[in-house]
């Protein structure tokens, strides 16, 4: 009987021994398979090494290294969902993986899943809040939401460990500026140029600030600089132009453009066309006008054609063209306006003239020169009732001196010359004293 239990007990062991063995063994071969398909990825194998790692994960699907150097190679072979898959089985065996979170991020972000992949940052900061990198990239996804305030919050936190990083410091200046924060932004990025004097970006954003809050002398400055760095900077020279006409200095605005004139863009033609109209180049107006129409069919191009043509006393092809843009753009009240009171100047077609000129004034009722083109078109018409209310209204709203003519010359064939001899005087204001 002793024999017998001794006997059951020793096959009873026997067994055990051959159960904990292939155990044993299967330890072995995943531990042998993770370490082929490391180095098959080190040879840069994928295939290889896809193959060598999803066999470990077979033979031991408890280890979360197997699970994340498998993901790695999906990522690698762009089969994003997979790596999704193998990262969260990694991540659901060891939680405090940080390698895991950046990875499944990244996953996320080639799935556009950009919600997913800031929750595997925020988790990670939660855990982790000393972790840089995961900052970075949680404020230019925040960014890229359009989460303002998320991205503002998690800079402030950047700048904490990063203060003197010229870019963070632009990135943060960029959102106050959208934000209309413009002294804040100004000192970011005043630090920002300091710390790197050739960051063309951050000193354009600043000119660009300058700008915006008046300080035109700063803007130009800021942009000057930048020319220094890149002559031929469009954005820089179309900026300056800008500000020069601003200023009314037409001939240094149009010493800009002509350097960024590309004969593919048409509004930076039209601009240099309005240039050289103000400086009394029709001839060269004219040219660059039409270079632009045949770039782009626009309205307000075409518009600008007319008024040069006009210049040049070539009066039909400019009424030609004005009715070209009223055609194509119904609402534009300067071309509608402008094309009234040529008739009316004309004496011609006075009823049409009406109508186009009561279109100008329905869509700006406030503009002085479109209440004058009407008034002046009711004192051509003999309706001296009409005219004057109008061209009363029109000298309240734009003091201008071709106004005061039209009131002298309504109130004297009204018969009085008084007044008459008044708008007259202020028609023609004499030049300021020295």
């Amino acid at each position: 009987m002793a024999k017998i239990i001794c006997r059951s007990l020793f096959l009873t062991g026997l067994a055990f021994f051959f159960l904990l063995c292939p155990a044993r063994a299967s330890g072995e071969d995943s531990y042998s398979a993770y370490l082929k398909g490391i180095t098959a990825a080190g040879e840069g194998d994928l295939s290889l090494a896809e193959s060598y790692l999803e066999d470990a994960s077979r033979l031991d699907p408890r280890s979360s290294n197997i699970w994340n150097a498998l993901a790695k190679i999906y990522l690698q072979e762009n089969k994003f969902q997979e790596a999704v898959t193998a990262y969260n089985r990694a991540k659901s065996l060891n939680p405090g993986n940080k390698e895991v979170y950046y990875g499944l991020g990244l996953a996320y972000l080639r799935l556009k899943k950009n919600t997913l992949a800031r929750l595997q940052y925020e988790t990670l900061i939660k855990n982790s809040p000393d972790e840089k990198e995961a900052y970075l990239l949680l404020a230019d996804l925040y960014t890229s939401a359009g989460l303002t305030d998320a991205a503002l919050n998690t800079y402030r936190q950047i700048l904490k460990f990063l203060p003197d990083n010229p870019i963070i410091l632009y990135n943060y200046a960029v959102l106050l500026a959208q934000q209309k924060d413009y002294r804040s932004a100004q000192s970011y990025l005043i630090k920002a140029t300091g710390l790197m004097p050739n960051f063309i970006p951050a000193r354009a954003l600043l000119a660009k600030i300058y700008w915006e809050t008046g300080n035109r002398a700063a803007a130009k400055e800021n942009y000057r600089q930048i020319l220094e760095m890149a002559p031929l900077d469009q954005g820089t020279l179309f900026n300056l132009a800008r500000i020069c006409l601003e200023e009314n200095k037409w001939t240094e605005a149009g010493a800009h453009l002509e350097k960024i004139a590309n004969p593919k863009n048409d509004e930076l033609l039209r601009l240099l066309g309005f240039v050289y109209r103000q400086n009394k180049e029709p001839e060269k107006a004219l040219l660059v006008f039409q270079q632009a129409l045949d770039l782009r069919d626009d309205p307000r191009t075409r518009f600008y054609l007319a008024l040069t043509l006009d210049d040049l006393k070539r009066d039909t092809e400019a009424t030609e063209q004005l009715y070209k843009a009223i055609s194509q753009d119904p609402e534009n009240d300067e071309a509608l306006n402008y094309l009234g009171y040529t008739l009316v100047e004309r004496g011609e077609k006075l009823g049409e003239a009406e109508q186009l000129i009561k279109e100008a004034v329905r869509l700006e009722p406030e503009n002085g020169a479109y209440l004058d083109s009407l008034g002046w078109l009711y004192f051509k018409k003999g309706n001296f009732s009409f005219a004057r209310y109008y061209l009363l209204k029109a000298i309240r709203l734009e003091p201008d001196p071709e106004i005061y003519q039209h009131l002298a010359e309504l109130y004297q064939r009204l018969g009085d010359t008084k007044k008459a001899e008044y708008y007259r005087e202020k028609s023609n204001p004499s030049p300021t004293a020295p």
